[in-house]
């Protein structure tokens, strides 16, 4: 860890106003889900299962495996159990766990534009789709088949909305689909969603997996700009293959995808392929050339590239996702959305540290994600009855 993030971690053990104010976040955004007890005479409030939860994601552990570690105060004779977070857990609703996301949301934004100016012109969204290993089936539950991965070819499916300006991460939308959801329409909800916070969008990437006629017919009714890589269908290759032969220019315009139910068009840009093996050679155009489709004219490819940024927060929000083996649906969206939160909170305590200290500078990446664990684990750490403060 380099000086500058062992002097933000300093700084946020000691400073009272950063801890006070992700504390009071997270409590204030799970109280209204956690069915505790309210009385004179209740061991344990909406604190302790905060602080249990912020135990098990930093352990990688299932919720209530790091109950034990859980200091329940002078008042309280024994520390909450693992059964106490399960079964509050298991109370927890769908649609609440998502209003709870939806409040941390407004209230990061509001943060950000006390401390920062947003981009005039908009920001840089990024769409993506997130796989979670299911290995039990219920009745009834639709569940999503995909390729066998990780013992299993049954995967629950998320889709987020996340900003990718260069110093802005932030996750914005989060969506559960159900196997039999259309995707193309969530991506539609999705970006409205995203609207509905007075977000001015100025370029949405997506991944091939969303390439499709519907998805693309959706864009172009919101008039929202895209950048997304081609599938290589039949009509895609023969372009590809025809600007081999210099018989067509990079750019090629209306070009026609015809879907189940729709029919749109877009502009297609061929650009050689980046991440390319040296050690093969690529013989067919396909493989050293890729096709974006786009609604705008013309926009530089590598401009793209910034969306590769959210690759590496992966790791960061498997990390951070409670694991639970619960089969309620309310339960399994709060670790996920527990998840996009904590890093919602990383990214803002770099904000944050970026308005209160003169040691950092913006250009740099101020903490770590060992670095915020170690953050979260001395707020767990701290004695002392009530909730973690």
């Amino acid at each position: 860890m380099s000086h500058q993030q062992h002097l933000t971690a300093h700084e946020f053990r000691n400073n009272p106003k950063i801890r006070a104010q992700i504390i009071e976040h997270l409590e204030t955004l799970i109280s209204p889900l956690v069915n505790v007890s309210t009385g004179h005479n209740a061991f344990y409030n909406v604190g302790y299962f905060n602080r249990g939860i912020i135990r098990t994601v930093c352990a990688d552990a299932s919720v209530g495996g790091c109950a034990s570690g859980v200091s329940a105060g002078s008042d309280a004779i024994v520390p909450p159990s693992d059964e106490w977070f399960r079964v509050r857990l298991a109370t927890m609703k769908t649609d609440e766990v998502q209003n709870m996301f939806k409040e941390s949301v407004m209230e990061c934004l509001l943060n950000l534009k006390q401390l920062y100016k947003l981009p005039k012109d908009g920001i840089v969204v990024a769409i993506d789709m997130h796989l979670i290993p299911r290995y039990d089936r219920i009745r009834g539950e639709e569940l999503a088949r995909s390729k066998y991965k990780n013992g299993t070819k049954y995967f629950e499916r998320y889709v987020t909305l996340q900003c990718v300006n260069d110093d802005i991460r932030l996750n914005l939308v989060c969506l559960q689909v159900p196997a039999l959801e259309s995707v193309p329409n969530t991506v539609r909800t999705i970006i409205q969603e995203c609207l509905s916070y007075g977000i001015t969008i100025k370029l949405c990437l997506l991944d091939r997996e969303f390439f499709s006629a519907e998805t693309i017919l959706n864009l172009n009714k919101l008039n929202i700009p895209y950048l997304m890589p081609c599938r290589n269908t039949q009509g895609v290759v023969e372009k590809q293959r025809l600007f081999v032969a210099v018989l067509i220019k990079d750019t090629i315009h209306d070009h026609t995808i015809t879907g189940r139910t729709a029919t749109a068009t877009y502009n297609m840009i061929i650009t050689e392929r980046k991440n390319l093996d040296p050690k093969k050679d690529a013989e067919l155009p396909e493989e050293k050339y890729i096709g974006i489709a786009t609604n705008l004219n013309w926009i530089d490819p590598t401009v793209y590239s910034v969306r590769w940024g959210i690759e590496s927060g992966y790791a960061m929000l498997e990390s951070m996702r409670a694991k639970t083996r619960s089969r309620k649906v309310g339960a399994r969206l709060f670790c996920f959305l527990y998840s996009l939160m904590m890093f919602n909170n990383w990214m803002m305590i770099k904000i944050l540290m970026l308005s209160m200290t003169k040691y950092i500078s913006r250009h740099k990446s101020t903490i770590t994600q060992l670095a915020f664990k170690q953050m979260l684990r001395s707020i767990t750490d701290d004695s002392g009855p009530g909730p973690p403060i």
